[in-house]
């Protein structure tokens, strides 16, 4: 597995607490006291999933798992991907993923950048079998 883009949570406003989601399908959206700023509208981590067998392999979407650190006092979470199905022998698959993104009261006010980078911030493990 490679990763192709980053996680973006793209460019938003807090005055209190709340959470940015970003879908797999890249729509994103806000709760709480937080608003969108539309000049970057952020976009899903994606990835890049290989078979280097001689055979078919079955990647099971349900045994997606995915791991961020805490990112100051923020929290990425409830990851979703993109539908994965059987790869044929050589072939190669992109696959995206999204998170929700969770602002705790007392973040500072204002503009916020949150770009993860998917190599660093964002671990996703599949299972796949034969």
């Amino acid at each position: 597995m490679q990763a192709l883009g980053p996680l973006d949570f793209g460019t938003f406003a807090a005055s209190g607490a709340g959470s940015v989601t970003i879908g797999a399908d890249g729509a994103r959206s806000v709760t709480g006291a937080l608003r969108l700023i539309a000049k970057s509208p952020g976009a899903a981590a994606t990835f890049s999933l290989s078979n280097l067998t001689g055979g078919p392999l079955r990647c099971d979407p349900a045994t997606l798992s995915a791991q961020s650190s805490l990112i100051r006092a923020r929290d990425v979470g409830a990851f979703t991907s993109s539908r994965i199905a059987t790869l044929g022998p050589n072939q190669t698959v992109t696959i995206s993923v999204g998170a929700t993104l969770t602002v705790a009261a007392g973040f500072p006010s204002g503009s916020s950048s949150s770009h993860y980078a998917a190599p660093r911030a964002v671990s996703l493990h599949i299972q796949c079998t034969p």
